[in-house]
């Protein structure tokens, strides 16, 4: 019996896809970001052929928990060690390691201090079940979309991000501030779509240092890019996707950028040093269940 070809890594090609619809897309490193070459699908494996190096599956708001980390402004060692200690002080060994990532951003608060983001994904949460098709191995890693709006705005947009479930009942954004950036998931009442969204932004806001004025101009540039959301998705203002077409090319339009959005910066930021925000896995490397051991796992799966 002939023994299948293992397809060779391309280091430069990602696929990502939102964990909601499934629906794979391949980007492409480019020397300015990534670029969407359209929809994934699975082929025959050949000696030719060259698989891409990840898969990212981004879940929906909600689902993982990111949290920020005030940090003094040190050298890098110093920073990565601060912030890995602060991490394990909250998650007191309760997070398996596979299930949660950290990394400092370049952002500088006022004061000049930096930021830490550390992302935990609830082990009570099994993890939706994915093609075992998805490249490379079938085992494909997960993100948490405040994870993905925090490291975005790391120089890439000024904000705010939002990302809305389609049902909204969950909403998650991302917005500097004075004192960092400030990250957050909640569940909120569709019923009081958007003034609850709107609320929880400048609890926030103001938390973070910002005063009244910022306050009355940030709620302008939220409506705006809970707007652009529309019924589920990523939202930003124009001023933001015009500067994140700078470095992600093939999403045209606010509808574009509300469907594709979430998975197209997943794939930016996995070329960039925040990769582990984008790189978690629902158990060990080589330890995905069975069939009938994912069946049973989708009966918990929240929605």
């Amino acid at each position: 019996m002939k023994r299948r070809t293992k397809a060779q890594i391309d280091p430069d090609c990602v696929v990502a896809l939102s964990a909601s619809d499934m629906k794979a897309f391949r980007f492409r490193r480019t020397e300015t970001g990534v670029a969407m070459e359209g929809i994934w699908q699975a082929s025959p494996i050949d000696s030719n052929a060259k698989s891409p190096a990840a898969t990212i599956a981004v879940l929906q708001p909600a689902r993982m928990v990111c949290r920020t980390i005030e940090l003094p402004d040190a050298a890098p060692d110093k920073l990565e060690i601060a912030l890995q200690l602060q991490a394990e002080t909250k998650q007191m060994g309760s997070v398996d390691a596979w299930r949660t990532a950290s990394s400092v951003l370049a952002f500088r608060c006022d004061d000049g201090g930096r930021t830490g983001i550390v992302v935990d994904w609830p082990t009570n949460d099994a993890g939706p079940s994915l093609s075992r098709d998805l490249p490379p191995d079938g085992e494909p890693l997960f993100a948490g979309d405040s994870a993905i709006l925090a490291a975005v705005l790391d120089g890439y947009a000024a904000g705010p991000l939002v990302s809305v479930n389609s049902d909204r009942t969950a909403f998650s954004f991302a917005l500097r501030t004075p004192k960092g950036l400030s990250v957050r998931s909640t569940r909120i009442d569709p019923s009081q779509w958007p003034e609850a969204a709107t609320m929880a932004v400048i609890e926030s806001a103001l938390s973070g240092g910002m005063n009244a004025a910022q306050a009355e101009t940030l709620v302008g540039l939220l409506d705006e890019a809970v707007a652009a959301a529309g019924d589920g998705g990523f939202g930003c203002t124009q001023t933001d996707r015009d500067s994140l077409a700078e470095c992600v090319s093939g999403l045209d339009d606010v509808d574009a950028w509300r469907e594709h959005g979430l998975k197209a910066l997943a794939a930016l930021i996995w070329f960039s040093p925040a990769q582990p925000l984008v790189s978690l896995r629902a158990q060990p490397m080589g330890e995905r269940p069975g069939h009938v051991g994912e069946w049973i796992n989708r009966l918990g799966d929240p929605q």
